[in-house]
């Protein structure tokens, strides 16, 4: 686990720039777009709506409640009711939408319409004829003059408030004079997303204990004022006329319930009546005056019980009312009082007379001014009376009992008292009922009959009586319904501009984008290396070849001309201390071999794919084996694609593929190099069968003839994917080094070539894994400190002015087909002449540059290689280093690639769109742009 953190780690923190990218673009343009939201005018409308009568109130609810819930007034579960219509009515909003779709004078007909049946212009009217009769007494007009004055007034008044309604302008003119355009469905997203409906808070209220007032705020953000003012203007008519209309539904439906209930009784009453007449004259029987008097109070105890019933429900639904009530009331308020009542106040008073008092009497001594004692007198005497006045102007509150829990408790303790006295009432009169029912027991069968029917007849009677009397208060409600209306508008839609909430809170914004930027920036660098099935590390090489990795080599420098002979020309380089790092892995691999009792003097290497730096690797390793005073000899046995002899300037008449065909001897084949202890085999004439001469018996010949003559054989080979001359010379060999080139995706050629390598019974040292980006590796990132470039050019350790031939990357190199290859090129800005290295005709190879004022041209390469001192192969004359540092300059410098071409603009786009999609991720979500 700790080591996938410090995994985790080091992959964001090689790609932390382009998070911080991500996050200062998500910054950015949320910055941008908070200031141009800042910039757009928007306004706000606010109006105000209330319910009506305490009756209608309790009809809000859609479904049917209980005897209890009806007669409970609770103003928050009311309003709150309301809210929810008008949050949830898709009905509503339809109704909005039509409205708003008319043209102006259409508009205006209907809202007059409904103004008209919801009684809106009754107290307008009402004012009128008190200001006519004014008039009147006033003498401005004359008695019969009133009513067509009254007339005028009305309709003026009642034309003015419908185009307050219907009509909307600002500074832009009129809004939607034409109707407005959108579908009913868009209008009514409009009002979901833009509209705002809360509970107005009453002036006792506090966060614990909220006194909610019997209104609605409904409020909307536009970005015209006149469109902010149509919307919640319909709005408010569209529910008045909702409202009044569902209202008058269930006014109708109750009024039907209980008129339903009375034809019900009066049937009942009917029949009790005719039982009792019929009864009567069968039996021709009659009560005593003593029996009727006995039947009657009977009667009248039990209407009265059943009276005393009804009110001691409602008395107990009283109870529970108050009681949630006192339990919704705090105990204690906070209160503003005076500064006479600020204890504070009254200490700081005192101690400013004392003061006063002792200042008083140093004045009224003989101190001076000057004297310290008069001073601080004074002193003290202002320090008081400055602390004085700063208390009396500061607003003391504090925490008093709250008066209104008094008067519930009062209210609910006398509705207990009445509740108790009711109930006694009513035991009593229980009593008294038994009492006459007893009486009534002991007359004749007949007699008693007759008065259960008498009894019957009178409940029938007084059921139907009560039932009336509620159809009666009900349709007196829905008289009064049409006349006041079920809903008023208390104010209309006032309209004041705002500013966007997105630009206070423009900070807290950009620390959630850039925040959320840093998150999905590292989540992305990680998930994008975990499905990055590339080689990257050691780890993916040993996971991917079961091999350990003998050396890891950093990209090659800018200029391609210098990349197989890296380790000679420039010594002093990371890239050419990572091929000794390698070269010192090998030697211990070698000798850990050796003491199993294998003997390896011949090694090659094998690549599964062109392109690996197989040429690359091999020759620096050669060089680097000579540095350490081992004899090598490199074989070039690409005899399909040979590259060596242009990496060293030789030539190719006479090379390996000559050795095999028995054409020349070893001395004629093998090129003696600049670099002491290394000598090159090139591939020599290009064979037209090389799988089969590589694998003659003469190829055995000629290894251990090598052999003998140096400490260490290595061979260059094709791509072992592609030709089958790896897999023979890997069965003839000690020992075989694989080369993967980093930041390749596999193909399964890798694991193709380790099993043909295992069935040829190859020894596989490891494998060297190439090209790595050099941020990744560390010895690179360590080397600077000890070797920095500019130390090194002043000091005279920078590269030398003798170019490599011509060589591409890690070892590709653009020859033809007939082995001899192009003549070496030289760097760029210097000219072919200074190179000192030509391609001869014969076998006469030249081996070291030419010396300044030398006579001797070239020296043969039977010649004994001079020592390396300081640079490699560089001038004996110390003071030609900086004209060479120059030249090595210019020729970095014109391979470098442009700026724009190093730019990786895949990951640009991503990075740009990546921090859009967040920017506007966070506006969206905190309101700052929304849909207009």
């Amino acid at each position: 686990m700790e080591s996938n953190f410090w995994r985790y780690y080091r992959i964001v923190f090689a790609q932390r720039w382009w998070i911080l990218a991500l996050m200062a673009i998500a910054g950015a343009i949320i910055l941008l777009g908070t200031v141009v939201q800042g910039q757009k005018k928007s306004f706000e409308a606010v109006a105000l709506i209330e319910p009506q009568t305490e009756e209608l109130r309790s009809l809000l609810p859609v479904d049917e409640k209980s005897a209890s819930q009806e007669s409970r007034v609770n103003n928050i579960d009311r309003i709150s009711d309301l809210i929810q219509l008008l949050r949830s009515s898709n009905d509503l909003y339809l109704r909005t939408a039509k409205i708003l779709r008319l043209n102006e004078e259409e508009r205006s007909r209907e809202i007059e319409r409904i103004l008209l049946r919801n009684g809106y212009f009754a107290s307008v009217f009402s004012d009128i004829d008190s200001q006519a009769e004014q008039r009147v007494a006033d003498k401005k007009i004359l008695p019969a003059e009133e009513a067509e004055w009254k007339q005028k007034a009305r309709e003026e008044a009642r034309k003015q408030i419908v185009a307050s309604f219907a009509t909307s302008k600002d500074e832009q003119g009129p809004f939607a004079s034409g109707g407005v355009t959108l579908s009913d469905d868009a209008i009514a997203d409009v009002i979901r997303t833009k509209m705002r409906f809360e509970t107005v808070n009453g002036p006792l209220s506090s966060d614990s204990a909220p006194q909610i007032v019997n209104q609605i705020r409904i409020t909307a953000t536009f970005e015209r004022a006149a469109e902010a003012e149509l919307y919640v203007n319909c709005l408010c008519i569209a529910f008045l006329d909702f409202y009044s209309t569902k209202s008058v539904g269930m006014l109708n439906a109750k009024i039907a319930q209980i008129e339903e209930k009375r034809e019900k009784a009066r049937k009942e009453r009917d029949k009790a009546r005719a039982e009792l007449v019929a009864f009567q004259k069968e039996k021709g029987i009659a009560l005593t005056e003593g029996q009727q008097l006995i039947l009657g109070n009977l009667i009248r105890m039990e209407q009265s019980r059943d009276q005393l019933l009804q009110t001691l429900s409602q008395a107990e639904a009283r109870i529970v009312t108050l009681e949630k009530t006192l339990s919704e009331t705090p105990t204690t308020i906070r209160t503003v009082l005076t500064a006479n009542e600020n204890p504070t106040v009254a200490l700081l008073e005192r101690k400013y007379l004392d003061a006063k008092s002792q200042f008083d009497q140093v004045k009224n001594s003989n101190y001076d001014t000057g004297n310290p004692i008069y001073q601080q007198a004074e002193k003290n005497y202002n320090d008081a009376l400055n602390d004085w006045n700063a208390e009396k102007k500061k607003v003391f509150a504090t925490t008093v009992p709250n008066p209104n829990r008094g008067g519930v408790e009062q209210q609910l303790n006398a509705a207990k008292v009445e509740r108790n006295g009711l109930r006694n009432q009513l035991n009593e009169l229980e009593s008294q009922i038994a009492q006459q029912q007893a009486r009534v027991a002991v007359l004749p069968a007949a007699q008693a009959e007759l008065a259960d029917l008498r009894q019957k007849a009178a409940s029938a009677e007084k059921l139907y009586n009560s039932l009336v009397e509620e159809t009666n208060r009900y349709q007196n409600i829905y008289i009064g319904q049409s006349r006041a209306g079920a809903m008023s508008i208390v104010s209309q839609a006032y309209v004041s501009p705002t500013n966007d909430n997105s630009v206070s809170k423009r900070a807290q914004l950009m620390m959630y984008g850039m925040l959320l930027a840093l998150v999905f920036g590292v989540a992305l660098v990680i998930g994008l290396d975990a499905l990055d099935n590339t080689i990257q590390t050691t780890n993916d090489v040993e996971e991917l070849m079961g091999l350990p990795v003998l050396g890891i080599i950093p990209a090659q420098l800018p200029d391609p001309a210098r990349a197989s002979r890296i380790t000679y020309l420039d010594p002093l380089s990371p890239i050419a201390e990572s091929y000794r790092l390698m070269r010192t892995d090998l030697l211990f691999s070698i000798e850990e071999k050796e003491l199993k009792g294998d003997k390896i003097r011949s090694i090659m290497v094998a690549t599964g794919k062109p392109g690996q730096g197989a040429t690359t690797t091999i020759s620096n390793l050669a060089i680097a084996l000579a540095q350490i005073g081992k004899k090598v000899i490199l074989i070039d046995a690409d005899l399909r694609y040979p590259k060596l002899h242009n990496v060293f300037g030789i030539s190719n008449k006479v090379g390996l593929s000559s050795l095999l065909e028995a054409s020349a001897s070893v001395d004629s084949a093998v090129h003696i190099t600049e670099i002491p202890n290394l000598s090159v085999i090139p591939a020599g004439p290009v064979s037209l069968y090389p799988a089969e001469i590589l694998s003659s018996a003469q190829m055995k010949v000629v290894r251990h003839e090598l052999e003998k003559r140096a400490d260490f054989v290595l061979f260059d080979t094709p791509s072992a994917i592609v030709f089958s001359d790896a897999a023979i010379l890997a069965s003839q060999l000690d020992a075989v080094l694989m080369v993967v080139r980093a930041n390749n995706i596999p193909r399964g050629a890798e694991d193709f070539v380790r099993r043909m390598l295992d069935k040829a019974k190859a020894n596989v040292l490891g494998v060297v894994l190439n090209a790595v980006p050099s941020e990744k590796v560390d010895s690179v990132h360590y080397h600077q400190n000890y070797y920095p470039a500019i130390l090194r050019m002043k000091n005279g350790y920078g590269p030398p002015p003798l170019p490599s031939p011509h060589a591409n990357g890690n070892g590709s190199h653009p020859i033809g087909l007939n082995g001899t290859g192009a003549s070496p090129l030289s760097l760029p800005g210097v000219p072919p002449q200074e190179t000192g290295l030509t391609t001869d005709s014969d076998d006469t190879v030249p081996i070291f540059p030419k010396k300044s004022g030398d006579a001797t041209a070239v020296q043969q390469r039977t010649q004994p290689a001079p020592s390396v001192v300081g640079a490699p192969g560089a001038s004996g004359d110390s003071r030609e280093i900086p004209a060479m540092v120059d030249r090595y300059a210019q020729s970095v410098d014109a391979k470098r690639p442009s700026l724009l071409k190093q730019i990786p603009w895949k990951t640009v786009g991503v990075v740009l769109i990546a921090g859009v999609v967040i920017a506007g991720l966070v506006l969206m979500l905190a309101g700052g742009t929304s849909v207009r």
